[in-house]
């Protein structure tokens, strides 16, 4: 009896050490970006007075807006294609090959993950561009189309680097499906159509909503894609505070910092809790 308390008491004084060092690295951070971006400004160094000038100046700054906008559009399209390209996939993957050819798939998707970030964006440059392989396919049919530096340019381009991300939670998402569950369907007359909308679809929403608030991550903090494939097409927040990193305001830089987190927060608790009240609704 003695020994079990002590192994409860070893595995609870374990999980108050994690929790204590998740809340060191990530809150501690947080704060220390909260208070640079209350003090004062002058001649390149803090000063010693508090203020909310600098967030006042932000909120009042159009740009701001219209780079949250940009970014909040970016997030949504992104996030579909991501999503709507991802499931479509991996429904396929789990559904429709055997057992061990699923994983040598998956793991060839998710390889280009280990090649540079910024070497990849560029290839797409390559490939979009006037002289790329697209238009070049497009000139022997009589069209050609000018891809680069426009949104949907950047949209896709988000989208495709999130994707392999995607696919690796819906892969697990739609592979953890109990089988039995679809061959009972089966045996109760639905058709596939009734079970994809009935059984998959719902066991899978949490999963949709995790690889949708993933994809809005990177639609916040990517700046090479919008930079690369769409210059100054979709200024998004990422820019706008690159653009604010070359002025030196370091409180300045961390209010847009929060001011950048929070509406990605919001977002993100938003689709949680539209996830969880949907799946209930699913499961009733």
């Amino acid at each position: 009896m003695s020994n079990q308390y002590h192994k409860t008491g070893v595995a609870k004084g374990a999980s108050a050490s994690f929790y204590a060092w998740q809340y060191l690295l990530f809150l501690a951070p947080l704060l220390i970006l909260v208070a640079l971006s209350l003090f004062t400004f002058e001649n390149y160094q803090l000063g010693s007075e508090l203020t909310f000038e600098h967030y006042r100046g932000l909120l009042s700054n159009s740009t701001y807006f219209r780079a949250l906008f940009n970014t909040l559009i970016l997030a949504i399209g992104a996030g579909t294609l991501a999503v709507f390209l991802g499931y479509g996939f991996c429904l396929c993957v789990v559904f429709f090959l055997p057992k061990k050819m699923q994983w040598p798939v998956i793991l060839a998707i998710i390889a280009p993950l280990l090649t540079n970030f910024v070497l990849k964006t560029f290839s797409w440059r390559l490939v979009l561009s006037d002289n790329g392989i697209v238009n070049a396919v497009l000139r022997n049919i009589g069209a050609e189309v000018d891809f680069l530096f426009h949104p949907l340019t950047v949209v896709f381009g988000v989208a495709m680097y999130a994707l392999p991300f995607v696919i690796f939670i819906l892969y697990t998402t739609l592979s953890s499906i109990p089988r039995d569950l679809i061959y009972a369907s089966e045996n109760l007359g639905a058709t596939w159509g009734v079970t994809f909308k009935r059984v998959i679809i719902p066991l899978s929403l949490r999963g949709i909503f995790l690889s949708a608030v993933v994809v809005l991550i990177f639609a916040f903090s990517d700046f090479v894609t919008p930079t690369i494939l769409g210059g100054s097409s979709l200024y998004t927040l990422s820019m706008y505070l690159t653009d604010t990193l070359r002025v030196s305001n370091i409180p300045q830089i961390a209010a847009l910092g929060i001011l950048t987190l929070l509406p990605a927060l919001l977002v993100i608790a938003t689709l949680i809790t539209v996830a969880e009240t949907v799946f209930r609704k699913k499961m009733v």
